[in-house]
Formats: structure tokens, C-alpha cells, sequence
């Protein structure tokens, strides 16, 4: 088995508490040490200063669908 990992770092990477529903905060992409791309904070459905969503409260951006429900996952 061959596996490919790659890697994203950021200046600024936090999650807020419980109080604020688990919203992430990230800044300062670093592309210069990155082998991977900006998938958090540069795409049409930017999760930076967002809520972490779960089954029964939808906190993501997609205005259309809940992403914990569609795709299990968080923001």
C-alpha cells in the first residue's frame, strides 16, 4: 500500500468554546509550507469564523444543505 499525505498550515488555528458552539478561527495561509491548499478558508464555503455543526444544529454555510448530515463532518 502506498499512501500520499499532504499538509496545510496556518499562522492562526484555534476553535472557541463550548459558549461559542466550537467556531474555528484561522488566518495567515502558509503556502510557502503547505503541500496542500487552502481548503478552510479560501473556498466558496469559507469555514473561518464558523460554527461547528452537528445533526441538530446547523451552523455551516450551506444555505442549501447541513453539512453534518450531508458529509459527517464539522464545519
Amino acid at each position: 500500500m502506498r499512501l500520499k499525505l499532504r499538509t496545510t498550515e496556518y499562522g492562526e488555528f484555534a476553535v472557541d468554546n463550548e459558549s461559542q458552539n466550537y467556531k474555528l478561527q484561522i488566518s495567515q495561509f502558509r503556502s510557502n509550507t503547505s503541500t496542500a491548499g487552502d481548503s478552510l478558508s479560501s473556498s466558496w464555503d469559507n469555514a473561518n469564523r464558523i460554527s461547528f455543526s452537528i445533526y441538530g444544529h446547523d451552523y455551516d454555510n450551506l444555505f442549501y444543505n447541513n453539512c453534518a448530515l450531508t458529509y459527517h463532518g464539522a464545519w
